[in-house]
């Protein structure tokens, strides 16, 4: 199998699973494979001769991709089309993952696979793009939904909300948006899962339950044990004046996942707390060792 992206969170979790259920894994990171040139993509499938392709490349700037279009088409428009396009050619299944971002964020309930996406920002528009020409390229293909990924090896919310919590720094967080975290480990799983399961199509996966942006920092903070020392202060999006739109609400329904693999997605609260064991073991030794 090929992973692109593989220095990503979640490519990076695919890679580690993969190994260790004993297959070969050809992993390309970023500096490796630029999925934006079609030449270098084509070469390094053929050469690989993979059955699946596994494409965790994407350009992930919500905010920068509002002015720098060129790279956002080339991560995640253009660069998807070509590795499906390699891997119809290889004759390989692909799984590209995409992102709740393909909706605007007016339901008032979980979108469900059929729901029509509704982009609001030019991120949304070419992860929308990108996975409409993934299932028009590629023969056979599974496209992973996913919402507020986080993982080793990277920084992302939840160590930026942990790392000013446990330096005592005030936290202010946006409680006006909803979705549901998703822990790339999680995520990983849940992949080959779906790909024991022989699932094809769009398939939408997070960590069960939901929660605003806001409700997520005070779970962190409480985590780590400093809601007694961190005030975590709502505040509304607008404040921000962030260059990208977000969905207000882009909680994605797992049941067809729930369907076809037999399994129920964990909690949040459940996955987030082992990665925060995880990446501060020391926070919670210090607080074994204190009980």
């Amino acid at each position: 199998m090929v992973v692109t992206g593989a220095e990503g969170q979640v490519g990076r979790e695919i890679v580690l699973m993969a190994r260790e259920r004993k297959l070969a894994v050809v992993a390309l990171s970023r500096a490796q494979l630029d999925i934006g040139n079609p030449e270098s993509v084509s070469t390094a499938i053929a050469s690989a001769t993979p059955d699946l392709i596994v494409n965790c490349a994407a350009f992930t700037d919500v905010d920068r991709s509002e002015t720098e279009r060129v790279q956002a088409e080339r991560g995640n428009r253009d660069g998807p089309a070509h590795v499906a396009s390699a891997a119809a050619a290889s004759g390989a299944l692909i799984v590209h993952l995409s992102t709740d971002f393909v909706f605007d964020g007016k339901s008032s309930h979980p979108y469900s696979e059929e729901a029509e996406p509704n982009p609001i920002s030019y991120y949304g528009r070419t992860k929308l793009e990108g996975e409409r020409l993934v299932m028009a390229a590629a023969g056979k293909h599974l496209v992973v939904r996913t919402s507020w990924i986080y993982g080793h090896g990277r920084r992302n919310f939840v160590t930026a909300i942990a790392t000013q919590a446990l330096e005592h720094k005030p936290v202010r967080v946006v409680s006006d948006q909803a979705g549901s975290p998703t822990y790339a480990r999680d995520l990983a799983a849940a992949i080959f899962s779906l790909l024991e399961a022989g699932a094809r199509g769009i398939v939408n996966f997070g960590n069960a339950g939901e929660c605003t942006r806001h409700e997520y920092a005070l779970e962190i903070v409480r985590l780590l044990g400093c809601a007694g020392e961190v005030g975590v202060e709502p505040i509304a999006s607008e404040s921000l004046k962030q260059a990208a739109k977000r969905p207000a609400y882009s909680v994605l329904d797992c049941a067809r996942y729930r369907r076809l693999t037999g399994l129920e997605p964990r909690p949040w609260q459940s996955a987030l707390l082992d990665y925060l064991i995880q990446e501060f073991p020391e926070r919670f030794a210090a607080a074994a060792a204190a009980r």
